[in-house]
């Protein structure tokens, strides 16, 4: 029998990851090991000194949770489709991070059971400051008390783990695209003097 040599398991490990992305894998099947080779360079191209190389124009979210293995799952999933993932793992880092003055982030995964602070306090802060940027939450938590807690903190999205990652690309480019209708509205309201608030579906809205 031939052995498998390294061009094969680089082959066999992004055949893997494709098959993640269009499978609807669900992050619970995410094997536990660390990546290695062809996967490793990808789940860790969030690093700072990589980051400092990306080119512009990636929309940039930022992942509050825990679950060291999920975050890695979201990353590699998302970065091939134009995201740059930046993940922290409690809730002080969460809120410090997500209230920089320098701050850029398109949205923001949020966990509920955190260290430090939990995902609703986290997101009551953000709201406290003024950041309206998009919340998702990510929770194992699905009761609806814990929904309705969710969305009075000021969440935009809720979703339980375990979630398939369809789903999931499908509410994050959701919340996106609702965020920049509210954000063109605006503007146009701004440019006309007219009220603020103008429905959206507006003519000339899409």
């Amino acid at each position: 029998m031939r052995r498998m040599g390294r061009a094969d398991r680089r082959g066999e490990e992004q055949q893997e990851t494709e098959g993640v992305c269009l499978h609807g894998t669900r992050f619970e099947d995410w094997p536990d090991a660390e990546p290695t080779g062809w996967l490793r360079r990808r789940v860790y191209s969030n690093t700072p000194a990589a980051m400092a190389d990306r080119p512009e124009g990636r929309t940039l979210i930022l992942m509050i949770d825990d679950d060291r293995k999920l975050c890695r799952l979201v990353a590699t999933y998302l970065e091939p489709l134009g995201f740059s993932v930046t993940a922290v793992h409690t809730g002080p880092e969460g809120a410090e991070r997500a209230t920089a003055v320098d701050a850029r982030w398109h949205a923001v995964l949020l966990d509920v059971m955190l260290p430090g602070i939990d995902g609703f306090e986290v997101t009551a802060e953000l709201r406290r400051q003024g950041l309206y940027l998009p919340v998702l939450i990510l929770t194992a938590r699905g009761r609806s008390d814990d929904v309705l807690l969710g969305f009075g903190a000021g969440a935009d999205d809720y979703l339980t783990k375990p979630f398939e990652l369809p789903i999931f690309l499908s509410r994050v480019r959701g919340l996106l695209r609702r965020h920049e209708w509210f954000r063109m509205d605006a503007a146009r309201a701004q440019a006309t003097g007219g009220p603020e608030g103008t429905q959206i579906g507006a003519p000339g809205m899409t």
